[in-house]
């Protein structure tokens, strides 16, 4: 698959994340610096996941995005995913995740 690239941008309390590519381990990791970073000292009640141009992802991904989500949670909101194709789909779908986050 292609290689991951991302673009997080805060907006007010929204964290908008756009990832492109194959979502792996290492991938993970880089994205959850990336989101710490983005939100580090500001409170965020909302996180915008556009998955839409996404390949692949695997379980370690899918960890980023429910710290996100306990974290929009803790402040009384909620993470939104949309885009979501093909085997990303089915893995949100096999692991319950779609009921979990909102889907757009």
């Amino acid at each position: 698959g292609r290689a991951m690239t991302h673009r997080i941008e805060l907006r007010g309390h929204t964290l908008y994340v756009e990832l492109q590519g194959s979502m792996y381990a290492g991938d993970a990791g880089e994205l959850r610096r990336a989101s710490d970073a983005a939100l580090e000292g500001q409170s965020c009640s909302r996180v915008e996941v556009d998955l839409s141009h996404l390949d692949y992802i695997d379980s370690a991904g899918l960890e980023v995005f429910i710290s996100l989500h306990k974290r929009c949670v803790k402040e009384g909101g909620s993470l939104a995913v949309r885009g979501l194709s093909g085997p990303v789909k089915e893995l949100f779908e096999i692991t319950r995740l779609d009921k979990v986050f909102l889907r757009e």
